[in-house]
């Protein structure tokens, strides 16, 4: 499996409040629990990220009149 994703970020996270990458990533794919399943006998409700074989992800600011979130895809390969 593998997920796409373009962060994009608002004025207000920039300088010293801008986020890391890696750790919008890993807030990112833990939220993806839906649609890439739960992992088996975790014994709680958490991401299958197992099951990732490849990260693309991008970080910049918005520009002009565009909103800040991500654009997030995610697909089977091989």
């Amino acid at each position: 499996m593998e997920v796409l994703v373009d962060f994009v970020l608002g004025p207000s996270q920039g300088g010293s409040n801008e986020p890391d990458l890696d750790n919008l990533i890993k807030s990112t794919v833990d939220a993806l629990v839906d649609v890439i399943g739960v992992r088996p006998q975790s014994g709680s409700r958490q991401a299958d990220d197992v099951r990732i074989d490849r990260i693309t992800a991008s970080k910049r600011f918005a520009v002009g009149e565009e909103e800040s979130g991500a654009s997030i895809t995610v697909r089977r390969i091989g």
